[in-house]
């Protein structure tokens, strides 16, 4: 796709400062700061990974209910209070999925007076060359602006951030509360000797570098987006080999299906699979989340495999179609390894994302509400024979693999940081890498 104002990626790194430019030191200590969940944690794990990798200390904040997963990837930990990063809405409305994520800032700017006084302390204690932090996280880039520290932002996702203020609900308490925290936050900035700003006016400012996890020919709109966003692709590393307790059966056409992590407690959806690809010329592999008790689903035909977890990148390279909540990053996944999809979305973001997806003919969306057994069957019947699709992901798939989403996003940080390039060795790595990954994607058959 077009890329704005006619600067490759590439070009844009060139302006973080010339190695030359900057200190001569070849290590780094780097701060994440981020929002505790699966969605948000797991882009960056592989570029903490492959900053150690090049010889850099990472520093990972987070409650300590993340302490193993960001120790596995082999970052130092620093564990926060479960809520101080887990600031929620107070304003006692029933309201959507997408409201209250539309509040959340609001709900972050409420807590600012106590969460940034405690990072502040974090960054002082670290004494990081950069810090990564998540765009979306309001206390995170507060606490940047009030250390001074270099810093790159990031972002795991490609909509733009919805205006809580131009929502119809946003009317009566909701409003109330909305302007409460604008009063809250704009005193805590005067009390700190910061222009006083709205929680909106805060949160809609660019951050410069803003990491893009997302292939740069999926982005919506991408021509808007300017040489402040680096779009690195996708952070993926290989992916593990299929566990042995996972039977494929090679005649069979094979399904996975997974609602993502946070909202997956649709029982009747999964019974509906079952119903769905319960015959013998199919083999299915359902993840079901924690919160949905097995049992309560009921005996599954004998050729499902049913999990609370299963190997998501290790399946993409076995199945023939995906049947998804169309989140960002399980859509780069399947695009990746080369899956036709079946989107079920929920949230106002993977709306935006099944419909991209649509577009580019990578799949098919569907209502996940409003759907029959029979109608998701000869959907995903539909994707794997359409032999428009195949040359449609490959095309993308193209562009993710010409690079290593993980290593481009760990150059930004480390030119933010100031270090020196090490041409010696990341080239080297990097291809090792990329060697062993496309290996493990799937060539498509003649169909």
């Amino acid at each position: 796709m077009r890329q704005a104002a006619g600067k490759s990626v590439a070009g844009r790194w060139s302006r973080f400062a010339a190695p030359e430019e900057r200190t001569t030191s070849t290590v780094a200590k780097i701060l994440f700061l981020n929002i505790p969940a699966s969605g948000h944690v797991n882009p960056t794990l592989a570029v903490a990974r492959e900053l150690i990798g090049r010889g850099d200390r990472v520093c990972y904040a987070l409650p300590e209910s993340w302490r193993e997963t960001i120790e596995n990837a082999g970052a130092e930990f620093a564990p926060l209070a479960e809520t101080l990063r887990s600031a929620r809405s107070g304003h006692g409305q029933n309201l959507s999925h997408d409201a209250r994520i539309a509040l959340m800032p609001y709900a972050m700017a409420r807590e600012a007076p106590r969460i940034a006084p405690e990072l502040e302390r974090l960054v002082q204690a670290e004494k990081p060359d950069c810090i990564v932090f998540n765009e979306l996280d309001l206390p995170a880039k507060l606490a940047v602006r009030l250390t001074g520290v270099p810093a790159a932002a990031f972002r795991t996702f490609h909509g733009r951030v919805a205006r809580a203020r131009d929502a119809g609900w946003a009317t009566g308490p909701v409003a109330n509360y909305m302007t409460a925290a604008d009063q809250t936050f704009a005193s805590f900035l005067g009390a700190r000797g910061l222009a006083a700003q709205t929680v909106a006016e805060f949160c809609s400012q660019v951050h410069d570098p803003t990491i893009v996890f997302v292939a740069e020919a999926f982005q919506v709109d991408r021509a808007s987006f300017d040489q402040r966003f680096v779009f690195v692709g996708p952070s993926l590393a290989a992916a593990p080999p299929l566990p042995s307790d996972i039977p494929v059966r090679p005649q069979a056409r094979r399904v996975l299906i997974s609602l993502g992590t946070l909202r997956n407690d649709e029982p009747e959806f999964y019974r509906l699979c079952f119903d769905a690809f319960g015959a013998e010329n199919w083999q299915a592999f359902l993840s079901i989340g924690k919160t949905v008790d097995p049992v309560v689903l009921g005996a599954p035909p004998e050729n499902f495999v049913v999990r609370p977890h299963l190997p998501q990148t290790s399946l993409l390279q076995v199945v023939d179609v995906f049947v998804t909540h169309a989140g960002l990053n399980s859509v780069m996944e399947s695009l990746y390894y080369g899956a036709p999809m079946i989107m079920v979305p929920g949230t106002r973001e993977q709306k935006l994302t099944a419909e991209r997806a649509e577009q580019l003919g990578l799949g098919f969306r569907a209502d996940l509400h409003d759907l029959s057994a029979n109608a998701l069957r000869d959907l995903a019947s539909r994707a794997v024979d359409d032999v428009s699709i195949p040359p449609a992901i490959a095309e993308i798939r193209k562009s993710m693999q010409a690079t290593v989403g993980y290593a481009r996003a760990a150059d930004v940080i480390q030119r933010v940081a100031g270090i020196r390039q090490l041409p010696g060795l990341r080239p080297a790595r990097r291809q090792s890498i990329h060697a062993s990954e496309r290996q493990t994607c799937r060539s498509w058959p003649a169909r």
